[in-house]
């Protein structure tokens, strides 16, 4: 088992699904013709319990913490991107993470390492039980190999990166343009951070899309295929999680256009700056 598979103590909470639910669950991952669905299914099932239950608390949240999170996360950004940052350091930055900036991390670091180490996703779903918790990204930081812990931290910190013009000088000059990172949805610079509790609900709607691509992801060993109707299977299994929060499937219609919207975006801009598509959170080779 990889070392970074590390078990959460306790369970998952905070949600469960009524039995119809996970009947038109299962339904998506035969519509995926994947072998052993009733296992996949019941793996998917726990994954995006889980992530309904971070969707609400993200929703919940006290305010402040949406913009302290993604301070804590652009901090860790702009200084895994150095030439040659301190390790030393780079593991105190993880270590004072707070709470819901692991849970960022957490959603994709299973499927980011796996790839950096090499480990086949067949090893992978193995090896990740989420039915007991999400794997730790903060314990296993503490004794990564660096040659594997900055690249990770990097990816990791951020969905991707976008350009920034440089604040104005004069009346007829501006300074050199820069990389701002995008963090949960949102870029400094390009707009305000909303701070009233919670995360803006467009802005948390579109989380939620890229945590079930990946659990569809961990739970199936497939990436999820575009599109915005329930005629697909990872299509249905939003409308199902939308339904079950109470949105219109107008509502997963909208969302699901913005997100694979954005993951083209961001594809084209990793393509052009030669960065391996798999890092993409929600790469999906046939958008």
């Amino acid at each position: 088992m990889p070392d970074f598979c590390v078990k959460a103590d306790g369970g998952l909470g905070g949600y469960r699904f009524d039995a119809e639910a996970r009947s038109r669950i299962h339904g998506c991952v035969v519509k995926a013709r994947i072998k052993q669905s009733w296992r996949v299914a019941e793996r998917l099932i726990s994954y995006v319990e889980h992530s309904i239950a971070r969707y609400r608390r993200a929703e919940a949240a006290p305010a402040g913490s949406f913009r302290s999170t993604h301070d804590a996360l652009r901090k860790l950004w702009f200084f895994s991107h150095q030439e040659d940052p301190p390790v030393w350091k780079l593991r105190k930055l993880i270590a004072e993470l707070p709470p819901r900036a692991l849970e960022e991390i957490d959603r994709r670091a299973p499927v980011v390492i796996a790839r950096l180490l090499g480990i086949p996703m067949a090893r992978l779903l193995l090896c990740t039980p989420y039915d007991s918790g999400f794997p730790r990204f903060r314990e296993w930081a503490r004794t990564a190999d660096p040659a594997v812990l900055v690249p990770a931290a990097r990816v990791l910190s951020a969905d991707s990166a976008e350009r920034v013009e440089g604040g104005r000088c004069g009346p007829d000059r501006r300074s050199a343009a820069y990389l701002e990172p995008r963090i949960m949805g949102e870029v400094r610079n390009l707009g305000p951070l909303l701070d009233h509790g919670g995360r803006p609900k467009p802005v948390a709607r579109q989380e939620l899309i890229r945590d079930l691509a990946g659990d569809w992801r961990r739970a199936t060993g497939q990436e999820p295929r575009s599109g915005r109707s329930d005629r697909s299977p990872f299509g249905a299994l939003v409308y199902v999680v939308f339904e079950q929060l109470g949105l219109s499937g107008y509502t997963a219609e909208r969302a699901l256009r913005q997100h694979w919207k954005e993951v083209k975006e961001r594809l084209a801009v990793m393509q052009k700056r030669q960065i391996p598509a798999w890092l993409l959170p929600d790469f999906d080779e046939e958008a």
